[in-house]
């Protein structure tokens, strides 16, 4: 399966994530688009499974990142979206990232939120600054295969409805 990696991350830690869900989902190829590090153009997303990527910043998506992805546009291409937050409550932010990317065209099958580098720790309340660690990343591995079972199975019932579909025409 070809993988379009869409992701925000000027710290790297988004990236990061993304690449441990990568490898628990079987992938032929991957495309990254860095969207803090190169100025999208309109891209059409016509094929394989999308994997978007935005941290969290002053409790709201990344302004950037979101004007980044509102260039994109897909055709009913299935995604994947997550979000990365430090000292950051993300609440809402993950329906709001879902139902960004629907306006874009795409249809969220699966969504997780996971720790990210803080831009700032507090004391009191500190978040730790080696994040993702091994332990982040084994989740993020989880969640890929998580990901990977569920997609099996959708084309497994779609091959045999389509199956069933040329018996009963034979």
């Amino acid at each position: 399966m070809k993988l379009n990696k869409i992701f925000f991350s000027p710290t790297n830690t988004t990236k990061k994530i993304l690449d441990g869900i990568t490898k628990g989902i079987s992938v032929t190829s991957v495309k990254n688009y860095n969207l803090s590090s190169e100025e999208i153009q309109s891209i059409s997303i016509n094929s394989g499974l999308s994997l978007i990527g935005i941290p969290v910043y002053n409790g709201n998506l990344h302004e950037e990142a979101v004007k980044q992805l509102n260039k994109f546009n897909a055709e009913k291409q299935l995604c994947v979206v997550v979000i990365t937050y430090g000292d950051e409550h993300y609440e809402n932010l993950l329906d709001e990232l879902k139902e960004l990317v629907k306006d874009r065209g795409f249809i969220p099958v699966a969504a997780a939120a996971f720790l990210g580098k803080a831009k700032f720790t507090d004391i009191n309340d500190p978040v730790p600054v080696d994040v993702p660690d091994k332990a982040d990343i084994d989740a993020c591995l989880k969640f890929g295969h998580k990901i990977n079972e569920k997609l099996l199975s959708v084309e497994k019932i779609i091959d045999d409805v389509l199956n069933t579909t040329e018996m009963e025409n034979s």
